[in-house]
C-alpha cells in the first residue's frame, strides 16, 4: 500500500461522506494554514517489519460502524467518564 498524506479538509470530506454528513464544512480561509505539513514517521515500525493493510478510507468507514454498533451503549452504561475508563466496552468480532 502507497504511502500518502491527506489534508484536514479532505480527511473531514471523506469522514462526512463516510457517516452521512449532507451539511457544509466550513473553512476560514483568513487564518493562516499553521504548520504546512505535518507528517508521522512510521520509520521504526516498518523497521520492525509492519506495514499499513488498510485503506484510510476502509479504517475510517470500520471505526465508524463499530462505534455506530457499541456507541449508543458505550454512552448510556457510562454515566460518567471515570466509569467508562473503568469498565470500558466490549470489543471483538461482534463489532468488526
Amino acid at each position: 500500500m502507497p504511502l500518502s498524506d491527506i489534508a484536514v479538509y479532505d480527511l473531514a470530506k471523506l469522514v462526512a461522506e463516510v457517516v452521512g454528513f449532507t451539511g457544509e464544512i466550513v473553512r476560514d480561509t483568513s487564518k493562516p494554514n499553521g504548520t504546512p505539513r505535518k507528517l508521522m514517521s512510521a520509520d521504526r515500525l516498518r523497521a520492525l517489519g509492519w506495514a499499513p493493510t488498510i485503506a484510510l478510507r476502509d479504517g475510517v468507514e470500520r471505526v465508524y460502524r463499530a462505534f455506530s454498533a457499541l456507541g449508543s451503549q458505550i454512552f448510556c452504561e457510562a454515566s460518567t467518564i471515570d466509569s467508562w475508563v473503568t469498565t470500558p466496552p466490549p470489543v471483538g468480532p461482534q463489532g468488526a
